[in-house]
C-alpha cells in the first residue's frame, strides 16, 4: 500500500519536469522568426561569452576535431547522480537534443555539442544552463 501511496508523488515530479521541459524548450525558440537559431554553429568568443557565470564547464582546445563543452558533476551519491541523468534524459529527448553522458559512481560528466552543424550551438549553451538547475534539484555535492 505505501508503494501505491509514493507513486503519485513520482508521478507529479515527472510531469512538473515534462513541463518545466516544454516552457524551457519553447523559450529557446528552435530558430523559429525572430528568435536565435539554434543550428547555427556559434564561434569560440561567442561560446566562451555564453560561458560566462557558468562554472566548471569546459569548452575543448581549439584543435579538437569538434567543439564540445564539458561538466563534471559530483553528487551525494549514486542515486541522486543516476537521478540527475535521468532528468537530463527526459529534458534532453523533449528538446530532441541530447548529450554524451559518462557516470562513476557519484560523478557525472556531460558533453554538449551539435554534431549536426559540427559545432557549438547556443541550444548546447542553453541545455548546460538547465543542467546547472537540473543538478542543483538532483542533490548535487556543495
Amino acid at each position: 500500500m505505501a508503494i501505491l501511496q509514493s507513486q503519485p508523488t513520482c508521478w507529479l515530479d515527472l510531469r512538473h519536469l515534462a513541463c518545466y521541459a516544454r516552457r524551457t524548450v519553447a523559450n529557446v525558440g528552435f530558430g523559429r522568426k525572430g528568435k536565435i537559431d539554434m543550428n547555427k554553429p556559434l564561434d569560440r568568443a561567442a561560446i566562451i561569452a555564453g560561458l560566462e557565470g557558468r562554472q566548471g564547464w569546459q569548452l575543448t582546445p581549439e584543435d579538437a576535431s569538434l567543439q564540445v563543452i564539458e561538466k563534471k558533476y559530483f553528487f551525494k551519491d549514486f542515486n541522486a547522480a543516476f537521478g540527475f541523468m535521468g532528468r537530463v534524459a527526459l529534458m534532453a529527448e523533449r528538446a530532441n537534443h541530447h548529450p554524451e553522458f559518462n557516470n562513476q559512481y557519484r560523478q557525472v560528466t556531460i558533453c554538449w555539442a551539435t554534431h549536426s552543424c559540427g559545432g557549438i550551438t547556443a541550444l548546447d549553451l542553453e541545455m548546460a544552463k538547465i543542467c546547472d538547475q537540473l543538478a542543483v534539484d538532483s542533490g548535487l555535492k556543495a
